[in-house]
């Protein structure tokens, strides 16, 4: 792995799928062998498979967007717990040596911990946003003001890391965020090129994605 992530109590990562596998296959080794192997690892608070189901919006632009079939939430019971995660077997070898198994590419973010990661009844939407120069984080937050969710929560990106034998993001994003919204909300109103969202965050964002997610709860303590 390059960079170590120091222990804050979280990580985000973006997982791409190997190509040459289904959606389906994808999402049933790792919410099969893969998620065993992680669940394995030493006082894990919260742990949610975020899938994919399709992109709502890109940041205009020339930057190519940030690519995902999965976004992992994982939580530790503290800063102590996670870095004695870190020196665990399964850290140190066996999920680097599953990950090729149905990964083509992915991207460790360290985070704080705390967002809420599940909503019963209620949409989610992920964001990796990067943001311009001389924009912070309370601007990304008058960014998803304008989305008018139930709820919303950002987790600024801390450091990232990746594996060597695996493709990743070499422009980490500045900050996930998640909102919650109605079920009943149309999407398209929300994250249209002619809505405010649009509006506001291509003066805020260099590159972004938002993904709709059907979040699958492995352990929800």
């Amino acid at each position: 792995m390059s960079d170590e992530i120091r222990s804050k109590g979280k990580r985000t990562s973006l997982l791409v799928r190997r190509p040459d596998l289904t959606v389906e296959a994808f999402r049933k080794h790792w919410a099969g062998p893969h998620a065993a192997i992680a669940t394995s690892m030493p006082r894990i608070a919260r742990y949610t498979q975020n899938r994919v189901e399709g992109v709502v919006w890109i940041a205009p632009g020339n930057h190519e967007p940030y690519k995902a079939d999965g976004i992992v939430e994982l939580e530790f019971e503290s800063e102590q717990a996670m870095a004695e995660a870190g020196k665990s077997e399964s850290v140190r070898r066996l999920l680097p040596e599953d990950e090729p198994r149905f990964m083509s590419a992915i991207t460790l973010c360290q985070v704080p911990a705390g967002a809420q990661q599940i909503r019963p009844g209620n949409t989610k939407v992920m964001v990796a946003a990067r943001l311009a120069d001389g924009r912070d984080i309370m601007d990304l937050f008058d960014v998803l003001a304008t989305a008018k969710p139930l709820e919303v929560s950002v987790d600024p990106v801390l450091g990232a890391a990746h594996r060597d034998v695996l493709a990743y993001e070499k422009e980490e994003p500045h900050a996930f965020a998640t909102l919650w919204f109605e079920p009943e909300r149309s999407l398209a109103g929300v994250f249209g090129p002619t809505s405010e969202w649009q509006k506001a965050a291509s003066q805020c964002l260099t590159r972004g994605t938002a993904w709709l997610i059907d979040p699958l709860p492995i352990m929800n303590g």
